[in-house]
C-alpha cells in the first residue's frame, strides 16, 4: 500500500475514534488496513466458484 493510502486509512480510524464508532466493523477494517494486516472484510468481497 502507498503511503497516501495508508495515511487516509489512519485519518478514517482516527476520525471514527472521534465520532465515538470505533466499535464499528468500518473502524475495524480502517485500523487493519493502516497497519498492514489483511482487510478482515476481504472475504465477504469473494464470491464461491
Amino acid at each position: 500500500m502507498d503511503s497516501v493510502s495508508r495515511a487516509n486509512w489512519l485519518k478514517i480510524a482516527a476520525s471514527l475514534v472521534r465520532s465515538d464508532s470505533a466499535g464499528s466493523w468500518f473502524y475495524a477494517r480502517a485500523k487493519a488496513i493502516a497497519e498492514g494486516r489483511p482487510d478482515p472484510l476481504a472475504e465477504l468481497n469473494e464470491f464461491p466458484t
